[in-house]
This record gives structure tokens, C-alpha cells and sequence, in this order.
């Protein structure tokens, strides 16, 4: 107890000071808890206002599309892309690239294409293995609405004649057995 008195007498008012202290302290600490409910009330503002002008740019992009596919169905324009070439120079068949579209608001099935080859003097050419003039080549989907695809046909037409091709027809096969021709197709995006 004496050295109580002596801690009493060397520091008066300490207990007056310890409970300011404590106050103080609480007081500092309700700030900082203030602080803290500011900054992430804020940040959450930040947040709501960041995910709003992303919703409404994702929305105007949506719509944007949404035009652009009416008016790919509009003009029946489900060739996006195509190109053909030989393997190499020693080749005698043709390899088959294209990349479709699906501007209509049905699943697509099957996609089937109808390709014809000329020589240098726009002559048809007929298939050496088949004997025909024009071949048929099928993807298969599922090709959701405003979904892209892309087939590869190795070997698809052999001759070693080939100057250019064309694609004559598109057939496309629904999942519900509709089906929808496309004759001359063009392709809105070719290389």
C-alpha cells in the first residue's frame, strides 16, 4: 500500500487522468469508426455508380448488336467469313474455312453449304473424286441466336484447278425442322 500512496503522491490526479485518457481514447476511437463508415459508405456509392454505368454501356452494346443482327437477318447475312486454299504447292484438293453468323432467333442445327469451283477461265470444275461440279459441305451447330461459328473442311474439293470458289447456297436445318435456303449468299466480312 505504501508504495500506492507513493505512485498517489508522485502523480496526482492519475486516476482523473486515466479516465480522461480512456475518454479520449474513446472518443479517438468512435472517430475512427466514423472514418471507417464514411469511407465504406462511399465506396459502395463508388461501386453502385461504377456497376450502373457498366450495366447501361452493356445495355447500350446490347442494343447495338440487336440492330446489327435485325438487319444481318433482314439481308439474310450468315456468312460472316470464308476463304478456301491449297495445303501447299504440291496439293491437289482444296481446304475449306468459313465462319457463319446466326442472325435468326431459332437454334440452328445443321448448316449445310454448296460449293462450286472454277479454273482460270471461269470453266466449272468437276470434283475429281465425285465427278460433280458442286460439293456440299455440313457443319453441325448447336448455333445459338447471335452466336458465331466456325468449320474447317480439309481436303474438300480435289482438282488442281482451282482459280476460284463460290458458294452457291446455304441450307440451315432449325432445331424445331424448319428449314431456311439462302441462295449466293454473300459474305459481309470476308478476308
Amino acid at each position: 500500500d505504501s508504495s500506492l500512496l507513493i505512485i498517489k503522491s508522485a502523480y496526482p490526479n492519475l486516476s482523473e487522468r486515466i479516465t480522461k485518457a480512456k475518454l479520449e481514447f474513446k472518443e479517438a476511437l468512435k472517430q475512427l469508426e466514423e472514418i471507417l463508415r464514411q469511407r465504406l459508405i462511399n465506396e459502395e456509392k463508388e461501386n453502385k455508380e461504377f456497376e450502373s454505368r457498366i450495366k447501361k454501356e452493356e445495355d447500350s452494346l446490347f442494343r447495338e448488336y440487336e440492330k446489327y443482327l435485325i438487319k444481318a437477318r433482314s439481308k439474310d447475312f450468315v456468312l460472316w467469313q470464308w476463304s478456301w486454299s491449297y495445303g501447299n504447292q504440291y496439293s491437289s484438293s482444296a481446304d475449306i474455312w468459313l465462319k457463319v453468323l446466326n442472325p435468326y432467333k431459332k437454334k440452328i442445327k445443321y448448316i449445310s453449304f454448296a460449293i462450286r469451283a472454277y479454273n482460270d477461265v471461269d470453266d466449272l470444275i468437276k470434283e475429281n473424286i465425285t465427278g460433280k461440279v458442286e460439293i456440299t459441305l455440313k457443319g453441325i451447330g448447336p448455333i445459338e441466336y447471335g452466336s458465331n461459328a466456325e468449320y474447317s473442311f480439309e481436303n474438300a474439293f480435289f482438282s488442281f484447278f482451282i482459280a476460284k470458289m463460290e458458294i452457291k447456297q446455304i441450307k440451315i436445318q432449325y432445331f424445331d425442322g424448319t428449314i431456311k435456303i439462302i441462295n449466293n449468299p454473300v459474305a459481309f466480312g470476308n478476308k
